[in-house]
């Protein structure tokens, strides 16, 4: 007797426990940021238990919630008029490259001295420091425009690319494309919708003939986008090389700038054409749940 009633409790105790961790579980659903702390001191005020911190760690491991980086996700992202805008832009997508047009994304991005690695390893008890410049510095624009088969252009530029540094930025894309062998009638600009391309359909008429089009991703679309994934690579690769300038006498901001350059024309070497089609077909992978409506994450 005294065996089965031991197993009651036992059970008993097991059942509200594992109704205390899917409450927990439910918790972290609606705000991914509660604390451990926050999450023990719930427990004690809803069921009148006490649990160790590393109590609740375990049991949450076991239901595979971790802790990991936060993404920030606009609230209007997943709406239904911009679903559909996504849906719309991979129908016209679809609709160029079955009508034979070469598709060419554009985007921008860019770097400073403070663009490092944000974790890190180091000795158990003792914190992972890398060190710093001074001084962050100016920022350095990388703007690209890539095709399937490798990288059309890819310029950098001190101070902000604004929309009359686009326009004529946009020419010398055009130029060379055309220098590449390539007909100016069958070119698909697609573009996001920064402040900076707010000028570029004009742009592109002008520089044009009239003779290429633009086509401009759905809004919070960056996953369709797929440069995006070079600008991983690139970035990737300035985060493991730089260091801090060994800088002296005069123009020190100068020589941090041309330190800062030199690395970024060296991770832009690194992009073969092998790195475009795979961003393509990444790129690519999502428009099926596009045409869905489906909801799109932040950091795909």
């Amino acid at each position: 007797m005294h065996i089965n009633t031991y197993m009651y409790t036992r059970d008993v105790n097991f059942f509200d426990f594992c109704e205390q961790v899917d409450v927990m579980v439910s918790w972290i659903e609606e705000n991914c940021s509660i604390t451990l702390t926050a999450i023990q001191a719930r427990i004690n005020s809803e069921f009148n238990e006490t649990l160790a911190l590393s109590t609740i760690s375990k049991y949450l491991d076991g239901k595979l919630y971790t802790r990991k980086a936060v993404h920030t996700e606009p609230i209007i992202m997943n709406s239904n008029v911009n679903k559909e805008k996504r849906a719309a832009f991979v129908t016209s997508l679809n609709g160029f490259i079955q009508a034979g047009k070469q598709i060419v994304f554009i985007d921008e991005t860019n770097f400073n001295l403070f663009c490092r690695h944000t974790r890190g390893r180091s000795k158990v008890g003792h914190r992972a420091i890398q060190p710093l410049p001074a001084v962050r510095g100016p920022n350095i624009h990388l703007v690209g425009a890539i095709s399937g088969s490798g990288v059309v252009s890819m310029d950098r530029q001190r101070g902000p690319f604004k929309k009359d540094t686009c326009g004529a930025w946009i020419a010398t894309v055009l130029q060379r494309w055309e220098g590449q062998g390539n007909n100016l009638a069958d070119l698909v600009i697609i573009c996001g919708n920064a402040p900076c391309h707010s000028a570029i359909e004009n742009a592109v008429a002008i520089n044009s003939g009239g003779r290429s089009q633009v086509l401009r991703l759905g809004p919070y679309s960056p996953m369709m986008n797929p440069i995006e994934t070079i600008w991983a690579k690139i970035k990737t690769y300035v985060k493991g090389h730089i260091g801090v300038p060994i800088v002296e006498g005069l123009n020190l901001a100068e020589q941090r700038l041309q330190y800062l350059e030199n690395l970024v024309d060296e991770a832009k070497l690194t992009i073969t054409g092998g790195d475009c089609a795979r961003a393509f077909q990444h790129s690519s992978s999502f428009h099926t749940s596009a045409v869905a409506l489906e909801d799109m994450l932040i950091g795909t």
